[in-house]
């Protein structure tokens, strides 16, 4: 399992309900809070190129801010619920995400949506083991 560390920082209402989220969703987490440890501000700012906080790591991927997580968070349910309705064997149903076109190559009908630049591999950074 991976480690997930946060920054925070007493009185920011994203940080509370960062805390709440992981918290009801039982996911153990590092919690570096800013308010207690101003000096690893610049390490948070080093890390994310943001002031803001709640900051989000998995191990050293950065996830961004508290509207990321809860992204996540949507696209984990909406998965489980797709899962539940197939039941254990994914259903039967055809996948109409791709159609062959007149030529016989298969086309691809979803949207093709940029990815989230908010995340980024940070493990080479040293400022990682100090956190």
């Amino acid at each position: 399992m991976g480690r997930i560390t946060i920054f925070t920082e007493d009185g920011c209402e994203g940080s509370l309900a960062l805390r709440s989220l992981l918290f009801d969703n039982s996911i153990p987490f590092h919690d570096i809070s800013l308010s207690e440890h101003p000096e690893r501000r610049q390490d948070m700012i080093t890390l994310t190129n943001d002031l803001s906080t709640p900051q989000i790591f998995f191990n050293s991927l950065h996830i961004g801010g508290l509207p990321h997580l809860e992204e996540i968070f949507a696209l984990y349910e909406k998965e489980a619920l797709v899962k539940e309705h197939n039941g254990p064997n994914g259903g039967d149903q055809k996948d109409e995400s791709s159609t062959n076109s007149d030529d016989g190559e298969d086309v691809d009908n979803e949207k093709n949506e940029p990815e989230s630049t908010s995340s980024q591999d940070l493990s080479n950074n040293p400022i990682l083991d100090r956190i």
